[in-house]
């Protein structure tokens, strides 16, 4: 399922798997979204942020499955078939302003939140 955000434009792209990989070393699970890891820094959303426009597009809930399953549940525990994959929209404070983002993460019930992150910047 694609979805498209009215009036938004993507200007940049801040993932790589280098990213990826020192999100899930330097944040903790998360029983709330607060911090989100981007560009090799781990920023804070904007107090009183909800992410808005969130959907799971896989594992429980989703249309397909979650393709490193076993690798989060290796990490972080929890159960099989259980994990989710989302995103959704937040506020985020980034090089001194607020700055609309496109987040995603995993969840599991017993776990919480990991590998919060933003996937794209919008203007």
């Amino acid at each position: 399922m694609t979805v498209k955000f009215a009036g938004s434009r993507v200007n940049e792209t801040v993932r790589s798997d280098k990213d990826a990989k020192m999100a899930t070393e330097d944040m903790k699970p998360q029983k709330k979204i607060e911090k989100v890891f981007a560009g090799g820094k781990i920023l804070r959303l904007k107090t009183g942020t909800t992410i808005s426009r969130s959907y799971t597009f896989a594992g429980k809930g989703g249309s397909k499955p979650i393709r490193k399953e076993a690798q989060l549940i290796m990490k972080y525990g929890g159960k099989k078939g259980q994990w989710s994959h989302a995103k959704g929209r937040g506020q985020v404070h980034h090089d001194d302003k607020v700055k609309e983002a496109d987040i995603h993460w995993f969840y599991e019930p017993s776990v919480g939140y990991v590998e919060v992150r933003v996937k794209h910047w919008f203007d």
